[in-house]
């Protein structure tokens, strides 16, 4: 069968692999420059837009991308910038003797809330469950690792995307309408579906990257602070992680069309509802993959089996 698949970020290079191994003719378009999408690494091994951590209790998950590429294993660890102080997240023992004991609702307001403000630009009482669900405000005990997944590490994103697209065309910094040519008889498509539509646009979050003027010897450092003069959220030291040698500061701003999207709005229900329009307009033969077109704020892992979940139902 002819396949296209649409995006070469993880996702859609994970639906092209499982195609090619099935026997199929694959042909991959990237409008970007580079592949990974928003794994995607610099010359210098730096990532380009943060660094992605594989944590996961899913021991396919796990057993698919360790096939392609040897994986580092890391602990994960963050630490929030407060005004009380810098703290681990989540909140717990060590974090306690630091500054002491917090209700919830102190948590909330030292941790939370200016956070999510310049990460979603909206209020934490106003984000979806599922979002705040996604860390806990405090977990029991002295483990101050961020994920307690059973599996977790740093893949060697170079090594899994040479291996992923090995003997696969893949097309970079094409057209965004350049696949509709390939006159496929079935697409997996890990863009925007609102791409199919003229006139509905659905949004998402990007980030701004640049290298960090703040010093800070932990693998990640949250501005939870409520200094209005800071809109960054997060610093990235990739030296700390054995990744890169880069400390890269992240700014969260609405995204404009043809910028990397990272992080749908799916804290916006009107957004929500849209989308769930635009998917009854999608053509039969395309499979929406991934976050983005999913509209989905998917973990990798999750971004990952969902797509060999339905790849493989797809192409029986």
């Amino acid at each position: 069968m002819k396949i296209t698949v649409v995006g070469a970020g993880i996702s859609g290079l994970t639906a092209a692999r499982i195609c090619k191994d099935a026997g199929h003719d694959v042909t991959v378009f990237e409008t970007k420059g580079f592949i990974g999408g928003a794994c995607a690494i610099d010359e210098d091994n730096n990532p380009r837009f943060g660094a992605h951590i594989l944590h996961t209790n899913n021991r396919m998950v796990w057993e698919f991308i360790a096939k392609y590429c040897s994986i580092k294993k890391y602990d994960h660890y963050v630490i929030a910038r407060t005004d009380a102080g810098e703290v681990p997240v989540p909140f717990n023992y060590w974090s306690e003797l630091l500054i002491g004991k917090k209700t919830d609702e102190e948590l909330l307001n030292l941790i939370f809330r200016h956070y999510t403000m310049r990460q979603w630009g909206i209020s934490y009482d106003d984000l979806p469950e599922d979002t705040r669900k996604r860390v806990k405000v405090r977990r029991g005990g002295t483990d101050c690792r961020y994920f307690t997944d059973l599996y977790q590490g740093i893949p060697d994103y170079k090594q899994l995307f040479t291996n992923l697209r090995k003997d696969i065309d893949v097309l970079t910094g094409v057209a965004g309408g350049d696949w509709r040519n390939n006159d496929a008889e079935l697409v997996f498509y890990s863009g925007c579906i609102s791409d199919f539509s003229t006139d509905e646009c659905l949004q998402y979050r990007t980030c701004d990257f640049e290298e960090s003027k703040i010093t800070t010897h932990c693998p990640v450092l949250n501005n939870c602070t409520s200094w209005t003069n800071e809109r960054w959220t997060r610093i990235h030291n990739f030296r700390s992680m054995g990744i890169g040698s880069k400390s890269m500061m992240e700014t969260p701003r609405p995204c404009k069309y043809g910028e990397m999207r990272l992080y749908p709005l799916t804290v916006d229900e009107k957004q929500v509802n849209k989308y769930n329009q635009l998917m009854r307009d999608l053509p039969i033969h395309c499979i929406p993959i991934g976050r983005v077109a999913k509209y989905l704020y998917l973990d990798m892992d999750d971004a990952i089996y969902s797509t060999m979940i339905l790849v493989n139902s797809s192409i029986k």
